[in-house]
């Protein structure tokens, strides 16, 4: 069976027995290999010579022997087991426990949703036959077999906050976490008696950037009438969610404008079944380029999670779709690099810093209070890149009009003070040289004098992997400053990027261009046996550096 992940080791008490087993016994789950539509796990029963007297045996409960873990699954299917190896034990139990529910060698328990991930717990135990005997195992190999996605519908990015519980919770983790999926919304109506009279157009609900799917089943479900629907006339439309100005009249809001959309299938000139739109989608809240500065800033929306795409069915003219770009590695490159500069922006809006006549209303919240106090800020951060410096920014509110004065420091190490005076909101940037460790990181905030002062927020830059393992991958042009093109005023840059990660199960990845129009990138190199994508692109330099997205289409 091709495209195993072998030796994955991870230990998984079973937090359902009511007592501790004696000591001497020890159960343990591990995944022996991971492929496409199965995931096959290890249980082992151990005693150790020492413990092993016949007086012990007697004294374990059937409770003793039990076990489980959680396996991440694609959203929604219906797994099986296959066992390959139940081993009883040659050690008996007492028969205890008499209304335990004894169903062994294997079950799969209810499926969970774990925040974005669809999961299935797996439980070893003891079996009780039927004239009351009960056989306990010190050995079961089991697979769990499950339909692998042919579709997803969105790949929203990882969600770092979150990565530690997963990896703690879930026994596949690794390979589970291309199936972690937002709950996909329904496209929902305008209206709440059907498709609006007048447009026909369906409302479709955002929060995460990606490559969003959106099939023709799923559009008659939220009441869309397909018939007559011409699918080189489906187009999306959107007004980019930004908020609407903070005026005293009321604001016209925003226009909204085609943006570039592909659809899949559409034969015959009819759209339907599993016939889909695809389209690039942004929350509110994201990076942003900023034209005057010439360089990102954090845009945030203070009343809503959610950005709002609209699907129109009846298009007056063909709908815009992308362009193609060559992505050929035939020229010689200014750089070749396998790294991109990633941002993370964090901010717990807490506490509202003003409050009126007690509504909890207003424009600007904090995070933190400090009064001589200290706190540690935990990161998770994959794929970095070792020795590069991190990059440091720090939002506050004075409170109190007197000094304030705070020490930054880097996993444990000082990189700086912030020292300002009054109540406004001042804002600091430090560097940390130690660089970034993988995996674990931590920011640390020290109050050094009284007085009342608030954290808003925190943003960390660093250099990260071009790693798609994830199944999709969004990065920016690297900048000269991080090791990318010198870009030339007269004839501009040509980048060659290598992205790595992808795996050759799933099928030939797609890389898009999103920065401005919708381009999808043609003739790039790909090496499925190392999972490796090479391609080129050029910049002259002039307005936002381009922005990519790559991901891993779905095995048909």
């Amino acid at each position: 069976m091709a495209g195993f992940n072998l030796g994955q080791s991870v230990g998984a008490d079973f937090d359902g027995a009511t007592s501790a087993a004696p000591s001497g016994l020890s159960t343990r789950v591990t995944v022996l290999a991971t492929g496409k539509g199965f995931v096959r796990l290890s249980y082992e029963a151990t005693l150790t010579d020492t413990d092993s007297t016949e007086s012990l045996v007697e004294r374990m409960a059937p409770r003793h022997w039990l076990a489980a873990s959680m396996v991440g699954l694609p959203r929604g299917v219906q797994p099986s087991l296959h066992v390959l190896e139940a081993r009883p034990s040659s050690r008996r139990s007492s028969e205890v426990d008499s209304d335990l529910l004894l169903d062994g060698p294997v079950q799969l328990g209810a499926p969970v949703q774990l925040r974005d991930q669809y999961a299935v717990p797996v439980r070893f135990a003891p079996r009780r036959e039927g004239d009351g005997r009960i056989v306990v195992y010190d050995r079961v190999v089991v697979d769990v077999i499950f339909d692998d996605p042919g579709r997803v519908s969105g790949w929203p990015e990882r969600d770092e906050h979150f990565e530690p519980i997963y990896t703690s919770l879930l026994i596949n983790e690794s390979q589970a976490r291309r199936w972690r999926r937002r709950p996909p919304r329904p496209a929902s109506k305008l209206a709440q008696d059907g498709i609006h009279p007048l447009t026909g157009m369906i409302k479709v609900h955002v929060r995460e950037e990606g490559m969003y799917r959106v099939t023709a089943d799923e559009l008659r479900a939220a009441g869309a009438d397909l018939t007559d629907v011409d699918p080189a006339r489906i187009r999306v439309l959107s007004s980019g969610g930004r908020i609407l100005g903070r005026t005293d009249a009321v604001a016209p809001g925003h226009r909204l404008h085609e943006q570039s959309s592909l659809v899949e299938g559409g034969a015959g000139g009819t759209f339907r079944g599993d016939d889909a739109l695809m389209f690039y989608g942004v929350g509110p809240a994201r990076w942003d380029w900023d034209p005057a500065e010439g360089d990102y800033f954090w845009r945030e929306n203070l009343y809503t999670h959610d950005n709002i795409y609209w699907i129109d069915l009846h298009a007056p003219a063909e709908a815009a779709r992308p362009q193609q770009l060559d992505g050929s590695v035939g020229r010689a490159p200014s750089a070749i690099v396998d790294f991109h500069r990633h941002r993370r922006h964090d901010e717990r809006e807490r506490t509202i810093l003003l409050q009126i006549f007690q509504l909890h209303s207003g424009y600007e919240w904090f995070w933190e209070s400090f009064n001589r106090n200290a706190s540690n800020f935990s990161f998770d951060l994959p794929h970095v890149v070792e020795g590069a410096t991190v990059d440091l920014r720090v939002g506050f509110w004075g409170w109190t009009d007197e000094v304030h004065t705070f020490e930054i420091n880097w996993n444990g190490e000082r990189v700086g003070v912030a020292t300002f005076l009054g109540e406004d909101h001042r804002e600091f940037s430090f560097q940390a040289e130690q660089g970034p460790l993988e995996g674990f990181n931590q920011v640390g905030v020290f109050h050094r004098r009284r007085g009342l002062t608030r954290l808003d927020w925190l943003e960390i830059e660093f250099l990260q992997q071009l790693d798609a393992s994830d199944g999709v991958l969004a990065f920016n042009w690297a900048d000269a400053a991080d090791g990318g093109a010198v870009i030339d005023s007269t004839t501009g840059a040509v980048t060659q990027f290598e992205l790595h990660g992808f795996d050759p199960a799933h099928g030939a990845p797609r890389v898009f261009r999103v920065s401005g129009d919708l381009q999808e990138l043609a003739d790039f190199d790909y090496e499925p046996a190392s999972g490796t994508v090479r391609f080129q692109d050029w910049f002259d330099g002039r307005g936002q550096p381009p922005r990519y997205l790559a991901l891993q289409t779905p095995m048909q």
